[in-house]
């Protein structure tokens, strides 16, 4: 039931939340089954007690959901494909500016890359591709990576785990490297420039710094 994962307090503890699942679905064994729940529990308490860290009982009930529906995802099986690496560090220059970042999942074919990335976001009515399009630049710039990276052609599927059998997928070629770059430079050039546009959203309400970035914009 997807209703039994909504989390109503998404902005206050989601990051928490994504940032547990993540370190789950990175450590489970490398096998096409389904883990049992006992299985995430324990790596849950398990890395939890290595990284300090108490979540509330709600936030821990859905980080668990979120993993095990990890497996209910077309693109599960990429886990276990020959040649797939778990948090894949990447990085790359575009002009003067050094781009890095890690995949969630890169599985490197001969003819096709496949890059999975998973996301904890609550969807409250909204579908996997209409919230896909916040995360455009992120596509570009994965599949840009793995472009340059050698790959001959890239597949990125963003697999919201309330709704993992319909992930948001893009695809791109060798010869899409040049409109990749010029969408990835368009995004850079506030940095090169040094603008730095203060963007308000929910996200300021509990933001430690909020009142910093204020007194900046108005500067």
């Amino acid at each position: 039931d997807e209703d039994s994962v909504l989390d109503d307090d998404e902005r206050l503890s989601g990051r928490d939340v994504g940032i547990l699942v993540h370190a789950l679905l990175e450590r489970m064994p490398l096998d096409p089954a389904r883990p049992s729940e006992e299985c995430v529990r324990d790596a849950a308490a398990e890395w939890l007690a290595a990284a300090g860290l108490r979540p509330a009982a709600a936030d821990l009930e859905r980080a668990v959901t979120l993993t095990l529906a990890f497996w209910d995802s077309p693109v599960a099986g990429e886990r276990t494909a020959p040649m797939a690496l778990r948090e894949a560090p990447f990085f790359f220059t575009q002009g003067d500016v050094m781009v890095s970042g890690i995949m969630d999942l890169v599985a490197r074919g001969d003819d096709l890359w496949r890059i999975v990335d998973y996301k904890t976001n609550a969807l409250k009515g909204r579908t996997p591709s209409e919230l896909a399009v916040k995360y455009e630049l992120q596509a570009v710039t994965y599949c840009l990576a793995a472009l340059k990276a050698g790959a001959p052609e890239v597949r990125m599927d963003l697999v919201f785990l309330e709704r993992p059998g319909d992930p948001a997928t893009t695809k791109y070629a060798h010869a899409d490297i040049p409109t990749l770059e010029g969408r990835l430079d368009e995004a850079l050039d506030g940095l090169r420039r040094g603008r730095f546009p203060m963007r308000s959203g929910e996200a300021c309400e509990v933001c430690p710094v909020a009142d910093l970035c204020r007194d900046m914009a108005r500067g």
